[in-house]
């Protein structure tokens, strides 16, 4: 009778432990699945933010940008050519100048006309970017056109600004993961329009 009694109640401790055991591994999956869920509301959250910070600050910034840098330059190249004039007596058009001065003064222009506020706001953008703190597939299709080509026109700011005291690591790495994507996608574009030629080619010889 002891023996049963010992045998109950040692199987009624491992039921118990079991379901323990059960209880804590689906504790521990839904906090997993919880803890998940609140990691990618918080790269939503950040992500959007992202995009709020590029369509509501950074682009204006970058038009504004723009057009200062075209009017600036202007007037350097007028007050060069006034300069000449009035020294010289020669009348000289923009064709004239010699490219290394052109792009001397189109530098200039871009630094007087904040590019080095501009290249700190997108450094800090790109922090959230380069450190995976946003959701890629929602940021990159919106702004990696107007930030790959906004670095293009700006290759010259950029090596300006990029010393070792201000390295510009977010940039850099962003716009090399963000380069490499893009000439992938092309790629790949160009491939399936090659394809659609070379099927409507095969029909037509049929």
């Amino acid at each position: 009778m002891a023996d049963d009694t010992f045998r109950l109640f040692s199987e009624i401790a491992t039921v118990v432990g079991v379901g323990g055991v059960f209880y804590a591994i689906k504790s521990f999956k839904k906090s997993e699945e919880d803890s998940r869920q609140t990691e990618q509301s918080k790269l939503m959250e950040n992500s959007i933010e992202v995009l709020r910070i590029f369509s509501t600050n950074i682009i204006p910034k970058i038009e504004k940008f723009d057009s200062d840098v075209d009017a600036t330059y202007k007037k350097l190249i007028d007050t060069i050519r006034e300069q000449i004039l009035k020294e010289d007596g020669k009348e000289l058009d923009e064709n004239s100048f010699p490219e290394e001065l052109k792009s001397a003064l189109q530098l200039q222009a871009k630094t007087s006309s904040g590019g080095y506020g501009l290249m700190n706001q997108l450094e800090q953008v790109c922090a959230f970017i380069q450190y995976d703190l946003i959701i890629p597939d929602v940021v990159y299709p919106t702004i990696h056109s107007v930030f790959l080509r906004f670095l293009k026109r700006n290759e010259d700011l950029l090596e300006k600004v990029t010393s070792d005291n201000a390295p510009y690591n977010n940039i850099h790495g962003v716009r090399d993961k963000w380069s490499k994507i893009s000439t992938k996608e092309e790629i790949e574009r160009e491939q399936r329009e090659l394809d659609i030629k070379r099927a409507n080619l095969n029909k037509v010889a049929q």
